[in-house]
């Protein structure tokens, strides 16, 4: 969940390439529990003011306003990076939006479509799933070599190179 939060504000206006299933839902989960510690914080103000809204509600609703702010851009970015990865352009997002506004539809689109699976390399990019990466979170500059089998030295199934397993040393 850590990692996804990381790539959510790594890539924070970035409208192009691909996010996984797993990014996307770890990043709401993470959201989800945010804004639950936030609303929380906020409910303290509205029992400071005795149930009305004044002062100390404005006050603890702050961090929340600010919350919910600086994730808008960022998270509709995640959402087309999101529908990239089952192939479908980043104008479905703005569809769906509209749908939800006319009939209250989008909502489902939206839902089923961020919970559909990678498709294979498209357009926007390689799938993240099946690229070749080392422990260190680096893409391997000499490709996938052992075409995702196991080693035979280190049963790694990334395929790292280095003196154990037929890389370039």
């Amino acid at each position: 969940m850590i990692s996804a939060v990381k790539s959510f504000y790594k890539n924070y206006f970035n409208f192009s390439g691909r996010s996984t299933r797993s990014e996307y839902w770890y990043f709401m989960l993470a959201n989800i529990i945010i804004a639950f510690i936030l609303g929380f914080i906020m409910g303290i103000g509205v029992v400071l003011d005795g149930g009305d809204k004044g002062v100390f509600t404005f006050i603890f609703g702050i961090p929340y306003a600010i919350y919910l702010l600086s994730i808008i851009i960022p998270s509709y970015a995640l959402l087309v990076r999101r529908f990239h990865d089952i192939g479908k352009s980043g104008w479905w997002v703005l569809i769906c939006l509209l749908l939800n506004f006319i009939c209250g539809i989008g909502s489902i689109i939206m839902l089923v479509f961020c919970c559909m699976d990678s498709v294979p390399d498209n357009q926007y990019g390689p799938n993240p799933k099946t690229m070749n990466f080392n422990p260190y979170g680096n893409p391997n500059p000499y490709g996938n070599q052992n075409n995702g089998t196991y080693n035979q030295y280190n049963n790694n199934p990334y395929n790292q190179n280095g003196p154990y397993n037929n890389g370039p040393y």
